[in-house]
């Protein structure tokens, strides 16, 4: 199939912690205070031969599991620290080697054999054939081997993302650059740790039957944490979700299922799969902070956002965002029990905001910590809470936006601008103490059941609501800009609500339930634009009511959708706002 390149493309989680952000927020959005340098900085540093934290940027990151593992001479003469927590490990193991189906066994085998980079492209989804053509990304890895086989095909090592002089070359070698570098301080985090794999510990972890006859002989060197191809996969895919940021948490989803597929085969504990995120999520960082990639990441954007269009035939392995949200929130911690403190506040590595900056062109690199820090997931999970950061950002639901408003929080979207910066939508419950001011010409969409308290501002461009809570439980001022709302039923304003001159208030009605409710007065001024849905029947009724009174009238009000044969206006009835509707010709409306 031949697509055609257009100009350009217009572009709450379940653990989320620290909702009642304290005084510490400040100190801990920046940059935590480390006892041995960021890992952004050190990530090259050469460790050969070392193994501890002190001397291994990478062991320092997942240096907890030291708490539950003390490291013998090999795999079997080590000492359990905390049989609890990798008895857990292994349970989970063990229900998922036994509970797996032979559709999944060949799927997982190909995540195994492939290339990282090509398991990851499933993530595009409906711009998959896109990118393929545009690529010429391939792989041979087609056919399953017998089951038991001492040999397996090998892995294909010349271009096996592409070509790099194709039309998306850019994407192409940022993505093979991501798989093919070698970090020093990663070759060893295994031997510094030296701790088996599930399917030595356990007779009842069931190895794939695809690579059980190609394992390793030497069992007692057999070791598993941390897991490379869940680093390599976490690395990759923060790539493609860099490229193409319209598919963020279909990438961090799919980087997340090629973790979970290492469980399945039993070939990882989950403790090695969460190291391996760790990792992965900070080499992403360090190498898209890295100056010398930087034309290389921004050559990757732009051809992505030049070339690819959606295929609407193409399947879509994860069209479903609340299973991926579930999915990718569950394999953040495996649900394992709490081992420390809990309220612990969040930090936010250095260095992790770049790994937004695509998803979010319009906020600044410390509004986008602020984003990471109100969506990071509670602490006192084993390995996570390591000293940067890193175990505890939730990137799924980063990707959604403000999990809170610590302080007044100023937006500024440029339609002019494209992509995200012209319309966006944020999908978090948000929570906190502080505001929202919306500037720019671009539009911003809340979705989310809203609690903020500081109250919103709208000074230009549009603040849409698209649930019935959307604007929290402050005052809601129009003062310039466009107030939207495209909510099936009721719409909150839980406060007072001020329309001034040159703002505009537009409301979508359908069903009988569409009203604005408003706790407050209401002060309205500018003008009013009602569009009306196909759902909507024809009879006058409230679509405004404010439990304090109304002060003022609309200068001007736009009825759109209005069925031929009839006629609307809107009228102030006590403390409410009417439509009031009527056929042609006649004289007395429709009460």
């Amino acid at each position: 199939m031949k697509f055609k390149k257009p100009a350009g493309l217009l572009l709450a989680a379940l653990l989320t912690a620290n909702t009642s952000f304290a005084a510490q927020a400040e100190e801990n959005l920046y940059e935590p205070q480390l006892s041995y340098g960021a890992y952004v900085d050190t990530y090259n540093s050469e460790s050969e031969g070392r193994l501890s934290p002190e001397t291994n940027p990478a062991v320092r990151i997942v240096k907890d599991f030291f708490n539950y593992w003390e490291p013998g001479e090999d795999g079997f003469s080590g000492k359990r620290l905390r049989p609890d927590i990798l008895d857990y490990d292994l349970h989970l193991l063990e229900k998922y080697t036994n509970e797996r189906t032979p559709e999944q066994e060949a799927s997982d085998y190909f995540d195994e054999r492939r290339n990282y980079g090509y398991s990851l492209i499933t993530g595009f989804g409906p711009y998959l054939p896109s990118y393929v053509e545009g690529s010429g990304i391939y792989t041979i890895q087609t056919e399953l081997p017998e089951k038991g086989a001492d040999k397996l095909p090998k892995r294909l090592t010349e271009n096996p993302l592409g070509n790099p002089d194709s039309e998306l070359g850019a994407c192409v070698r940022f993505a093979e650059y991501l798989q093919e570098t070698d970090l020093p301080s990663l070759q060893v985090v295994k031997k510094a740790f030296r701790y088996l794999r599930p399917f030595r510990r356990s007779d009842t972890v069931k190895l794939n039957p695809y690579v059980a006859g190609a394992v390793k002989k030497k069992s007692e060197k057999d070791y598993g944490y941390t897991s490379g191809h869940t680093m390599r996969s976490y690395l990759i895919g923060l790539g493609y979700a860099y490229m193409f940021p319209q598919r963020y948490q279909e990438f961090l989803t799919r980087a997340s299922e090629i973790g979970f597929s290492r469980n399945r085969m039993g070939r990882h504990n989950c403790l090695d799969v969460v190291g391996g995120r760790m990792i992965g999520t900070a080499n992403a960082a360090a190498f898209f902070n890295a100056p010398e990639n930087a034309e290389m990441k921004r050559a990757a954007y732009e051809a992505a956002q030049s070339y690819l269009v959606p295929d609407p035939d193409a399947p879509d392995d994860f069209s479903d965002k609340e299973k991926n949200r579930a999915l990718y929130t569950e394999r953040l911690t495996y649900n394992f029990p709490t081992v420390g403190d809990t309220t612990k506040p969040m930090v936010v590595p250095k260095g992790a905001e770049v790994l937004l900056e695509t998803r979010f062109p319009y906020l600044t690199k410390n509004q986008i910590r602020t984003v990471l820090y109100t969506t990071g997931i509670s602490s006192g999970y084993p390995v996570c809470d390591d000293e940067e950061g890193w175990g505890r950002l939730n990137l799924f639901a980063a990707a959604d936006g403000y999990g809170a408003f610590l302080s007044e929080t100023v937006v500024t979207m440029n339609m002019q601008n494209g992509g995200f910066s012209a319309r966006d939508t944020w999908g978090n419950d948000i929570t906190g103490e502080g505001s929202l001011v919306k500037r720019g010409t671009g539009t911003l969409v809340l979705a989310g059941k809203n609690t903020y308290k500081g109250g919103t501002r709208i000074e230009s461009g549009v603040l849409e609501a698209a649930d019935r809570t959307a604007f929290g439980s402050g005052r809601v001022d129009v003062n310039g800009g466009i107030m939207a709302e495209c909510v099936n039923g009721p719409f909150d304003i839980l406060n007072s609500l001020e329309v001034s001159k040159d703002s505009v208030m537009v409301f979508t009605i359908g069903g009988p339930q569409d009203v604005i409710n408003v706790s407050g007065r209401a002060r309205i001024d500018g003008k009013l634009r009602i569009v009306l849905s196909n759902e909507w029947q024809p009879k006058s009724r409230e679509i405004l009511h404010a439990q304090q009174g109304i002060k003022g009238d609309f200068s001007r009000v736009q009825i759109e959708g209005l069925p031929v044969g009839f006629k609307a206006e809107v009228q102030k009835k006590g403390k409410g706002l009417w439509l009031m509707v009527k056929k042609e010709n006649e004289e007395n409306p429709n009460a």
